[in-house]
């Protein structure tokens, strides 16, 4: 119950005492909000112990909440902490979890409350001073020092009677500041900061030529031979008249041939842009306008056809170069130099964007070169054999690629069905000696789902693209025991990778994994909303900069500006900082922690979606007034795209014909790591006082298709025996109850990492398990129902993996 408090009596202490308490006060508050508690709260006792008044009188005891507002003049603060009568009601709250949680003042004696996070003491004189009952969750130290900087400020402005808002008060001091600023930059070792990627790989050649550079299905070639083989590719398109700096495309699967193209436009000075074959042509034809393709390099087809990659190319330009006719064009032993430099665009790759068009990032030569010259990138090195796991389009196969062709290593091809299949993978892996990979955090969950040992062999795995599973990353760590397992963040407007984090074991498995710590030639900032730092323990906005900072979005001059600021902390005047929009912590260890998103920016399997484009194409289609598109998390690490689609109280067709309808649409419009697993009906959206759709209330997509059909009076079919365990399997899996013996996989939400899943499940209920191509057929729990019956009826199941390790040395071209 709320009890009565006396007035106070009036204060007998100097004025400079009671302006040093209350600047006491405010400093702690302050800190408070900056370490994570957004109204800044502070819980003042008495002497007792009791929420109350101070006898004295200086301040007011009880809650101290700090206005949101940053331009809130500090006199204002200070009048709202003046003595008054008030109430204190006892807080009863649970236990804290970070700095801003139970920061509490003690007038006289008192013991500190347990739930207490920092405490606050201030002696006769005034002077206060911070204690932290738990050592591991702050620092007593630097946060006394922030306590005094902000005390310092406010002395100051009230010597000068300067007039202050709470943005102006800092907390740090010179060294502080200049202390985080050094912890920012990376260390770099030194590197050809200026060199073309085209000329490193020319003196990779000149040193490693005999050793081999490409292990495919379609080609095995040398250092020296891929040196020729793309001389003689940058000599064609010096003969078509291509100038350095054209923009050309690059249509193919990967494989060698992909490679030969990539770095024969390198060579000729052009920027390559990969096309993945497995995109819609809609898309295909938004992304070559935006870049303003001169030209398109076809390779290997990955269904076999080529004269179809061919037609689909002619679509996107006038000029299509297969690349076979390109490699028989003559050419010198010496290329004329093109004059490309390290600052040059060397690449452009495209991600989603938030006005619904996909954004083209460029990077520079020096940005992708630092990878592995700037830093000691762990497997990086001569005689080294690097898988190739990632699609052309993933900024991914931009490390593995040129972090193979500038270092003397050799890059082997891994087919897209062996990395869905952690047997096949180990078997590929050992076969060829594979020591080395960067992987998709994603694809790494899948396989060490299946199998934690399946990387063994593997001495340095570098994985990023979305936040580790730690219980997995440890499993990997102790059963396949790399030599180094790294995490690494990074957006591609920063060249793949800006900070990295070995795992190491730990007592708890679940314990997070940072971001790490900046790499060689980058800086990371953590910054406040004045693009000020904060300090250590502060949450902020994290800010890139250093030489993997793109130099924007190809032709779109508003979104780059809004992006890449100049470098306020560089003495270069051409420096910027990129936003990446992620909220994160500077550990007091100097290693970056990514706390979430300011936006609403998703990470999904790897790829970066911005929701937004995905709901601009949703709304396109006949009958969609309003939808909402987000991520759903199943289980920890295993998030997938949904779509919530406002049908009104009478919608005109049943939930699945909605979801067929709707995935038809978006097939033809965008790639399939954009398409909703799930397509939910919800006759009207809940909204909040302000008119937004209330998250909070969307019904679990699972649940909320069965209400939709329910609605409908429909029965969802129930198949008995060995297809009914299959169909349950399939629904399990997909989360998807709506699923039935005669839908495909792909249709109903599925895609390659869940039909692994979906072929260990199997393998787990029946004791084998069908191919995964099966798994991705029409009519899939029919066809594996089918199968299974063949198997036992056989008495030997038929082989379940899903492609042998192929030795791919043995090919010679």
């Amino acid at each position: 119950m709320p009890r009565s408090v006396s007035r106070p009596s009036v204060s007998t202490r100097p004025a400079s005492v009671a302006a040093r308490r209350l600047d006491a006060v405010l400093a702690l508050a302050l800190i408070s909000r900056a370490h994570g508690h957004a109204t800044g709260r502070v819980r003042i006792l008495d002497a007792g112990g009791r929420s109350g008044e101070i006898g004295a009188g200086e301040i007011r005891v009880g809650e101290v909440l700090l206005p949101a507002d940053p331009d809130t003049p500090v006199d204002q603060v200070r009048a709202a902490l003046a003595p008054r009568p008030c109430v204190a009601a006892p807080l009863q709250e649970p236990a804290p979890r970070q700095i801003g949680e139970g920061c509490v003042l003690i007038d006289g004696g008192a013991a500190p409350p347990a739930d207490a996070a920092v405490v606050m003491r201030i002696d006769p004189a005034g002077r206060p001073q911070l204690t932290c009952p738990d050592p591991d969750l702050a620092d007593a130290a630097a946060l006394n020092r922030q306590l005094h900087q902000v005390m310092a400020d406010l002395a100051a402005a009230r010597r000068h009677r300067t007039a202050l808002r709470l943005a102006d008060l800092s907390l740090l001091d010179g060294p502080a500041r200049a202390q985080v600023l050094a912890a920012a930059a990376g260390v770099t070792r030194p590197w050809p900061r200026d060199a073309a990627l085209g000329r490193l790989m020319e003196r990779a050649a000149a040193t490693y030529g005999a050793a081999p550079a490409l292990i495919f299905s379609d080609r095995v070639l040398s250092h020296a031979g891929l040196e020729a083989a793309s001389r003689r590719v940058a000599a064609g398109l010096m003969r078509h008249c291509l100038p350095p700096g054209a923009a050309i495309g690059v249509f193919s699967a990967r494989s060698a041939a992909a490679v030969i193209a990539i770095a024969g436009i390198v060579r000729a000075g052009c920027v390559y842009v990969p096309l993945d074959p497995d995109l819609p042509d809609q898309r295909l034809k938004v992304i070559a306008d935006l870049a303003g393709l001169g030209a398109v390099i076809t390779g290997p087809a990955a269904d076999g056809r080529p004269a179809v990659m061919a037609g689909r190319a002619a679509a996107l330009t006038a000029r299509v170069l297969p690349l076979a006719a390109l490699e028989e064009t003559p050419a010198p032993e010496v290329l004329p130099d093109p004059g490309t430099g390290g600052g040059d665009v060397a690449e452009i790759l495209f991600t989603s964007g938030s006005t619904g068009v996909p954004k083209g990032v460029a990077l520079t030569h020096r940005g992708i070169a630092r990878l592995v010259t700037a830093h000691d990138m762990a497997g990086f090195a001569p005689g080294r054999r690097i898988a190739q796991t990632a699609t052309l389009a993933f900024d991914i196969a931009t490390l593995e690629i040129w972090g193979t062709l500038i270092t003397g290593a050799t890059l082997i091809g891994v087919p897209k069905p062996v990395l869905l299949d952690a047997a096949a993978f180990r078997a590929h892996a050992a076969r060829h000696r594979i020591d080395t990979m960067v992987i998709a955090t994603s694809l790494l969950h899948g396989l060490a789902a299946q199998d934690p040992g399946a990387f063994t062999g593997i001495r340095a795995i570098h994985a990023g693209g979305e936040p580790p599973d730690p219980v997995l990353f440890r499993r990997v760590l102790a059963e396949s025991g790399p030599e180094i397992l790294n995490n690494g963040y990074g957006p591609t407007e920063t060249g793949v990778f800006a900070t990295m984090e070995p795992v190491v074991p730990a007592g708890d498995p679940a314990a997070p994994v940072a971001s790490g710590r900046p790499i060689g030639a980058t800086t990371v900032h953590v910054l406040d909303d004045r693009l000020q730092p904060v300090p250590d323990g502060v949450a902020g906005e994290i800010w890139i900069g250093g030489d993997g900072v793109a130099r924007g979005y190809v032709g779109d001059d508003v979104r780059t500006r809004a992006a890449f600021h100049p470098d306020p902390f560089s003495d270069d005047p051409e420096a910027r900082l990129y936003r990446t929009g992620d909220r994160g912590i500077r550990m007091a260890s100097g290693t970056i922690r990514v706390t979430g998103r300011i936006d609403g920016q998703l990470k999904i399997r790897g790829y970066r979606i911005e929701p937004e484009e995905v709901q601009a194409a949703l709304s396109g289609a006949p009958g969609i007034s309003r939808v909402l598109v987000g991520a759903w998390e199943v289980a920890p690490g295993d998030r997938r795209l949904a779509a919530w689609v406002e049908t009104g109280p009478s919608p005109s067709e049943p939930p699945r014909a909605l979801a067929a309808r709707l995935r038809a649409w978006l097939t033809t419009r965008l790639p399939d790591w954009m398409i909703p697993a799930w397509f939910v009906p919800v006759p009207a959206f809940t909204l909040t006082v302000n008119g937004k759709i209330d998250r909070r209330r969307l019904p679990a997509p699972d649940a909320g298709l069965i209400l939709a059909e329910q609605a409908w009076a429909a029965a969802i079919p129930i198949e008995a025996g060995t297809l009914g365990r299959v169909v349950g399997l399939f629904r399990e899996v997909l989360r998807n109850p709506l699923f039935t013996a005669d839908d495909g996989f792909l249709e109903a939400g599925g895609n390659s990492l869940l039909a692994a899943r979906l072929q260990t499940a199997i393998g787990r209920a029946f004791g084998t398990a069908p191919p995964i191509a099966l798994l991705q057929t029409p009519q899939t729990a029919r066809v594996t129902a089918a199968w299974l019956a063949a198997a036992a009826w056989a008495g030997d199941a038929p082989q379940a993996t899903t492609t042998a390790a192929t030795d791919f040395e043995t090919v010679r071209i």
